[in-house]
């Protein structure tokens, strides 16, 4: 009778444990109160997510910068439900900056990490949506009577028409 106990329990016991120990990811909120998942290494800092937020979270085409005016990081592109889907990241970085098409939460570490291509193909379609998200967050800021800043939106959407995937490893 122990055993058969025993034996019910085994399969219940499965269904509790969790899949996977992986660190959950951090959800950052802008001073707007938009929320978005840590980026790589952006870290905590101040931030704010220049395009549209729905239901709370930074959704569609935009920019997100991280940090000090001296110590920023970047992402044009697309968020969907305050998880960036494709984009350029800018970090101080090599390995994490450059066009991404694909993020994902690393293997052991609680970031939404970037994982920019080397395709040079791929890199123009990234550039693209990256240049949407600026030319989006340079749309929102001239609305709000910030043309010095949309003017330097306009410029970095322009400077992803010659974008490639960079050379190396």
């Amino acid at each position: 009778m122990k055993i058969c106990r025993i034996a019910l329990l085994i399969p219940l016991c499965t269904l509790l444990t969790p899949l996977s120990a992986r660190p959950v990811v951090p959800t950052l909120r802008d001073a707007n109160g938009c929320r978005f998942l840590q980026l790589g290494d952006f870290g905590t800092g101040p931030a704010r997510w220049i395009g549209a937020c729905n239901h709370g979270a930074a959704d569609g085409p935009g920019v997100l910068r991280v940090g000090p005016a001296n110590d920023v990081r970047l992402f044009a592109g697309t968020m969907r439900a305050g998880r960036a889907l494709a984009g350029f990241v800018i970090t101080q970085h090599f390995y994490a900056s450059g066009p991404t098409l694909h993020f994902d939460q690393g293997e052991w570490d609680n970031e939404w990490e970037a994982w920019p291509t080397y395709d040079d193909n791929e890199a123009r379609q990234a550039c693209k949506i990256a240049a949407r998200g600026a030319r989006a967050a340079a749309n929102r800021l001239v609305k709000e009577g910030n043309t010095a800043s949309a003017r330097f939106y306009r410029r970095w959407a322009n400077g992803f028409r010659n974008c490639k995937a960079p050379t190396g490893s």
